[in-house]
């Protein structure tokens, strides 16, 4: 007989505590989710002394863990005067605050030519507060044997030689 009463405060016990996770999970599901679409618009001119070359761009927000890359460039031959174009987007940082960098993948050089290892250049776009909607900045980035040497590839060579011949004859 004396169980009796043990087995009820324990049924009780475990009640409440369901009562207790329900309420808890019941207020996170309660609490909107609210992200803000932020778009990010670059543009501008590449600056090398080669009049051919190819590229790759990856846009990364910088976070404190790990960066997010954000948007990816496809590779593109580029044939002066080498305008590019480039977007991303993003939703909440959580800091208030986006810190944009892009690596730019480029085979531009001194010589002129395709050569390896091709160079990885880290340009640091800025710090662009969250409340804005859109953003539109004009770039003008220096290539010309600028940056750290990579193994990363940009495309094939097969496509870059297409382009040159595509791109030389335009001028013929």
């Amino acid at each position: 007989m004396r169980l009796a009463p043990l087995i009820l405060l324990i049924r009780r016990l475990a009640m409440t505590r369901l009562v207790t996770i329900f309420l808890i999970v019941s207020c996170f599901l309660l609490v909107p989710n609210v992200s803000c679409l932020t778009k990010f618009y670059f543009n501008g001119t590449f600056e090398c002394f080669a009049p051919h070359f190819r590229h790759h761009i990856t846009i990364f927000e910088d976070d404190w863990f790990f960066d997010d890359a954000i948007s990816h460039i496809a590779a593109k031959s580029s044939h002066a005067p080498h305008f590019f174009e480039a977007y991303a987007e993003d939703t909440t940082d959580y800091s208030g605050n986006f810190e944009l960098y892009m690596d730019i993948v480029h085979s531009c050089n001194t010589k002129g030519e395709q050569v390896l290892p091709y160079k990885k250049l880290r340009y640091y776009l800025g710090n662009f507060p969250e409340n804005i909607k859109e953003y539109h900045r004009t770039l003008h980035i220096n290539l010309t044997d600028a940056g750290e040497d990579t193994t990363e590839v940009i495309g094939t060579m097969k496509k870059f030689e297409e382009n040159i011949v595509d791109a030389s004859s335009e001028f013929n």
